[in-house]
């Protein structure tokens, strides 16, 4: 007998698919909005230099150099449409590198990085800062991936070298070719080289406050009277250029940041303040000794600055003929108190004491041809003095070991006060160095530095020699006042 066949259930393995299906289901994250805001660990990095203008930064430097101590603000977003949003800001190192590192989502972005010329030391404005509404420094932009349309995927996004000048490329996704933000990079350098200089040689050498310097800048309330100066009161450095003239020149950058720093040394700026505000000008000669006195300092700063760093000649200091004459100003300045009105007589006093073979200078007289003194071959031994960069500086320092309480004084402008306080401060430079140049600075007589510094003189028959024996190789001196600052 047959048994008949019983149909077979589904139901069992249709329940064990149906509990597989649900246990992968749960196995496998669902695409929801907190699974796609998983966040990644990303790195932004790169460096910054600049390719140097200024043939002494060139030559001192190279072609390129590190900007060091910027700060640089990096901002990302995931699309064209987003706004920007703020991942943090950080400074370069001494190698001019920088990184940035934030835990945001894992979503390819577009980043843009800014820079900003302004630390504890310098300070860089640009041309309409002077406005009351704007900023007085600004976010340049160095790098932005969205203007090229490309995005970064998670997470180390590596820059390279960005350079600021002309071998940055086209300006279309970055300002580093841009004329202002360029020079304001070479700027950067030139400034946080010079306080390096300073700080070398001791804390009370340096700058007493942040050097704020704005560039371009040109004045329509001055008119073709405007030129390069720093403000006595408020300590900002403004460096000129219109259409016809740029004062971006080495000379002149070094030059109104000796001001800067005098000027913070120096008690009674009211003198500085109001023959700026009457003549416009602290050149030539001045209505008192004190304005004439730091523009000669300010020029023997920048000539000495640039003969120790960068090997560039100084100016020999002027001869009797040329003081009186009153150094191409056509009226004769026969005086000591009228020479200490010049700024040219002042820096023919400041070569004078930093000439290291003074001995062997040749002044002349009143009657001599208007020009540099010059120099003379003869035996015998010399007294030199021995005045470099750093202890120019020094004579402005107070010094209570040695009876000077206060930094220099207004009263101190003059000359024989001025090499007084010298001579005292000074361990290579003592009465008869200021004695010597204080008598070959008064048109009126005819002694030369050798009557006061040297023994056994024996003049050499022959020609003066030509040039400077600071740097004989770079052959005659040239005139002071030939550039515009």
């Amino acid at each position: 007998m047959s048994i008949p066949s019983r149909p077979v259930s589904l139901r069992p393995v249709y329940s064990r698919l149906l509990a597989a299906a649900a246990l992968a289901a749960l196995s496998i994250p669902a695409l929801t909005p907190q699974a796609n805001a998983k966040n990644c660990d990303w790195r932004i990095s790169g460096s910054f230099n600049v390719e140097h203008q200024l043939d002494e930064m060139a030559d001192k430097f190279g072609k390129k150099q590190p900007l060091r101590n910027i700060q640089v603000k990096v901002s990302g977003k995931t699309g064209t449409a987003v706004p920007w949003g703020d991942w943090g800001t950080v400074r370069t190192n001494g190698d001019g590198e920088f990184t940035l590192s934030k835990n945001k989502s894992c979503a390819d972005r577009y980043f843009k990085v800014e820079v900003k010329f302004e630390d504890s030391e310098v300070e860089l404005r640009h041309e309409h800062s002077t406005i009351p509404t704007n900023k007085k420094v600004l976010w340049y932009e160095a790098w932005n991936s969205a203007n090229l349309g490309n995005k970064k995927p998670p997470a180390l996004v590596e820059l390279g070298t960005l350079t600021f000048g002309p071998g940055a490329g086209i300006s279309g996704n970055h300002e580093r070719a841009d004329f202002q933000v360029y020079r304001h990079a070479e700027l950067w350098t030139v400034y946080k080289f010079l306080n390096d200089v300073l700080e070398g040689y001791g804390p009370e050498y340096d700058f007493e406050r942040k050097l704020v310097v704005k560039y371009p800048h040109n004045s329509a309330l001055v008119g073709e009277a405007e030129a390069s100066y720093v403000n006595p009161v408020t300590r900002v450095t403004y460096i000129h250029k219109d259409g016809a003239h740029d004062s971006f020149r080495m000379d002149t950058l070094i030059h109104e940041a000796a001001h800067a720093l005098f000027y913070d040394k120096f008690h009674g700026e009211a003198c500085l303040t109001w023959d700026l505000v009457l003549t416009h000008d602290t050149h030539d000669l001045a209505p008192n000794s004190c304005s004439a006195f730091h523009e000669g300092a300010a020029d023997a700063f920048q000539q000495r600055f640039s003969f120790e760093q960068f090997g560039t000649a100084m100016d020999l200091p002027d001869n009797r003929a040329s003081l009186a004459s009153g150094v191409g100003l056509g009226e004769p300045v026969p005086r000591p108190n009228l020479v200490e009105r010049l700024d040219e007589g002042w820096t023919s006093i400041f070569m004078a004491m930093m000439y290291e073979d003074l001995g062997r200078l040749k002044f002349g007289t009143a009657e001599d041809t208007p020009g540099s003194a010059k120099r003379v071959a003869f035996v015998g031994a010399c007294s030199q003095p021995k005045v470099n960069l750093k202890r120019m500086i020094k004579v402005f320092l107070s010094n209570s070991e040695k009876g000077f309480f206060k930094d220099l004084t207004q009263d101190e402008t003059r000359m024989d006060p001025f090499l007084s306080r010298a001579a005292a401060i000074l361990a290579n430079f003592d009465e008869e160095h200021a004695n010597a140049i204080a008598a070959v600075h008064d048109s009126r007589l005819d002694s030369e530095p050798s009557d006061f510094l040297c023994e056994g003189v024996e003049v050499v028959k022959g020609d003066p020699l030509g040039g400077d024996l600071l740097n004989p190789s770079s052959g005659p001196p040239r005139r002071r006042g030939s550039f515009n600052n």
